[in-house]
């Protein structure tokens, strides 16, 4: 009797969430990190880490995990809206 396989998509790790993906990639983008560099500061710098919303090391995903991540989260659409003060002058 031979054993049946679980189909590899239903074993995968869930992907990161939005708010993660975007804080890797502002960490990216400020420091001009590879993926690859950028796994290895989330890991090894404890600032990263809390900012990105990890709370261990071992939480951080693969470089190629962060990669898609971070690639699917150039996806969504961010909207900043800049409002001047009411009533104040600004100086």
């Amino acid at each position: 009797m031979s054993a049946v396989l679980p189909d590899r998509r239903s074993v995968r790790r869930p992907g990161l969430p939005a708010e993660i993906a975007l804080r890797a990639a502002l960490i990216k983008q400020m420091n001009g990190f590879r993926y690859e560099q950028l796994a290895f500061h989330l890991a090894d710098s404890r600032t990263y880490l809390r900012f990105c919303g990890f709370t261990h090391p071992l939480e951080v995903p693969a470089r190629s995990a962060l990669a898609k991540g971070v690639e699917d989260g150039k996806k969504l659409r961010i909207e900043v809206v800049l409002t001047q003060p009411t009533g104040a002058r600004l100086r």
